[in-house]
């Protein structure tokens, strides 16, 4: 899973670590779960996340712990707990985008980027971690039928875990070579750097250190 060029792809392969809590999203209920998860899957503008959290969704008795519908988890089965793909390509489209000008960014997000494997396990110092460390119970503001609704909500975390992936970069004949070149994919590593990754980045939570290894 080291850098290497084929016919077809491009390999970049990244080690990353959090630098502080990464923070889990799924919803603790199986049923809200399953809904969750299914709901995703019809954003036509997102067609790779959609399909897989659709086989997510199939695969609901590897989720252990889903239980308290008040409850944000990580996808943990018997290796340990991880991170999902999707959750790295959403991460990598909201940097291209952010990047701009990258031409025809959502094509190449949407047809010419993969990210493997499926399960990205989170570890450290080597060992596979089997359970959130934590959990972070907050108030959550939202609306129902226009008026305020704040209610509590528990958020599973890890402590700084390490993670690694390989991003597979379609290769084009008419580019001459990957639609991502070594430069390009090294700036979007760095914009998710900042932006984070995982369950409340927009808050500034699950930023990281990301490292490409040429």
């Amino acid at each position: 899973m080291k850098n290497d060029t084929s016919d077809v792809w491009k390999k970049y392969h990244v080690r990353g670590r959090f630098e502080e809590r990464v923070y889990g999203g799924l919803p603790g209920n199986k049923q809200l779960l399953e809904q969750f998860l299914t709901i995703k899957g019809v954003n036509a503008e997102s067609f790779e996340a959609a399909q897989k959290m659709i086989e997510t969704s199939q695969k609901l008795s590897t989720y252990e712990g889903a239980e308290e519908s008040v409850t944000g988890i990580f996808g943990k089965d018997a290796v340990g707990v991880f991170l999902s793909d999707y959750q790295i390509n959403a991460a990598i489209r909201k940097a291209m985008q952010m990047m701009q000008p990258i031409t025809n960014w959502r094509q190449k997000a949407a047809y010419g980027i993969r990210v493997m494997p499926k399960r990205i396990y989170l570890k450290r110092n080597g060992e596979f971690i089997p359970r959130e460390d934590g959990f972070e119970q907050g108030v959550v503001h939202t609306e129902y039928m226009g008026k305020p609704v704040s209610s509590l909500k528990k958020t599973g975390y890890v402590e700084s875990p390490d993670f690694e992936f390989t991003i597979y970069v379609t290769i084009s004949k008419k580019e001459k070579g990957p639609l991502l070149d070594e430069p390009t994919v090294k700036r979007i590593l760095e914009q998710i750097e900042l932006q984070g990754i995982g369950a409340m980045h927009s808050m500034g939570k699950g930023q990281c250190t990301l490292e490409l290894e040429v």
